[in-house]
């Protein structure tokens, strides 16, 4: 039994958005962390961070 071409798509696109949001969190989670280094964590990093948290599930 093969997978139907429309659950395979679906499947596809689980796959894209996941790692899209991932790849986001990550980016997001390295601009905190060398502002936090620096001592230059702003409010609009704090959003950024909740916001790709937000959409990345765990």
């Amino acid at each position: 039994m093969g997978t139907v071409p429309l659950e395979l798509e679906a499947r596809r696109t689980c796959y894209a958005t996941l790692s899209a949001g991932t790849r986001d969190l990550a980016n997001v989670m390295v601009k905190v962390l060398h502002a936090l280094e620096k001592g230059e964590m702003t409010e609009e990093l704090r959003s950024d961070l909740d916001r790709a948290r937000s959409v990345t599930p765990v």
